[in-house]
């Protein structure tokens, strides 16, 4: 039951900071292509193996902060239901 708390924390983080990244993407970059995603993946997925190499090899961290970052910021940052709705408007648009 604890771990649901880190989770949802982490889920809680992961999911404002996709928001704003894809919001700065629309802003900044070409609103055909849904460069927000392509950000969030990328670095989402390198936050992921960083994170689970550094506290797995190098560093005892508190059991606390894999629920919170692995599973809880980086699954909700790297949401696969951002890709599929893009993916659907680009569709629904005629940009395929």
């Amino acid at each position: 039951m604890k771990d649901m708390f880190w989770i949802a924390l982490g889920a809680a983080l992961g999911a404002n900071l996709r928001y704003a990244v894809n919001r700065l993407a629309l802003n900044y970059l070409s609103a055909s292509v849904p460069y927000g995603t392509l950000i969030v993946n990328v670095t989402g997925s390198m936050i992921l193996g960083f994170f689970l190499v550094w506290t797995s090899e190098r560093v005892l961290a508190d059991p606390r902060w894999r629920p919170l970052v692995a599973v809880g910021f980086c699954g909700a940052y790297t949401t696969f239901s951002s890709y599929s709705f893009e993916t659907f408007a680009m569709i629904e648009q005629g940009h395929y």
